[in-house]
């Protein structure tokens, strides 16, 4: 199968909704969203469609395999008190290739960096959370003498100038809104952490 795009005719923010695990999914799906029109269509990760056949698609494809393989040795910690929202993201890495560690509030993750010291490549936390928030828990990595230097990413419905003024004074690398975009989440984790890393 080909598939060929054109142009971009509209750009809209979607509520994606992952799939459970009763049948297997494959990576280049995200899961599915309802248009305006009641339509429920799936939504495809463009960056797992590998090219198939002759010379020029089996180097490619070469690469893409040598480039997973790089990045299934990243570890991200996922810190968020909503079970859906925390599964949608877990699904989402874990299709890209990440190791996840989920952790249901900002304690919890405060306790998994300090079990597996070095062991954690990427943060990514949502703000309001009980016992401890992501501010507070994204102070504590900047202040810390070992996690200072990791990179943490702000999931958050708070999308507001004032919050994301404040994440960023305390040292956060990125500030993404919910509902999150699967493409633009993977693209700033490679940027932050790339394969070749």
């Amino acid at each position: 199968m080909a598939v060929t795009v054109d142009a971009i005719v509209d750009e809209r923010q979607l509520i994606i909704k992952s799939f459970d695990d009763t049948v297997p999914v494959p990576p280049y799906i995200a899961g599915c969203t309802i248009l305006g029109t009641g339509e429920a269509v799936p939504v495809v990760l463009p960056r797992f469609l590998k090219p198939q056949g002759g010379k020029q698609g089996s180097k490619q494809s070469s690469k893409a395999g040598a480039r997973e393989l790089r990045i299934t040795n990243r570890t991200i910690l996922v810190a968020e008190d909503s079970t859906g929202a925390r599964r949608s993201i877990e699904r989402i890495l874990t299709q890209a290739g990440f190791a996840v560690i989920a952790c249901r509030d900002g304690q919890e993750a405060l306790e998994e960096l300090q079990r597996r010291q070095g062991g954690v490549d990427l943060v990514l936390s949502d703000v309001e959370m009980p016992q401890l928030n992501g501010f507070d828990l994204l102070q504590k990595i900047r202040t810390h003498s070992f996690w200072y230097s990791l990179p943490v990413v702000m999931l958050t419905s708070r999308t507001g100038d004032q919050h994301r003024q404040k994440a960023m004074s305390l040292g956060a690398n990125d500030y993404l809104g919910k509902p999150i975009s699967p493409v633009e989440l993977l693209s700033v984790i490679d940027f932050l952490i790339p394969a070749s890393g």
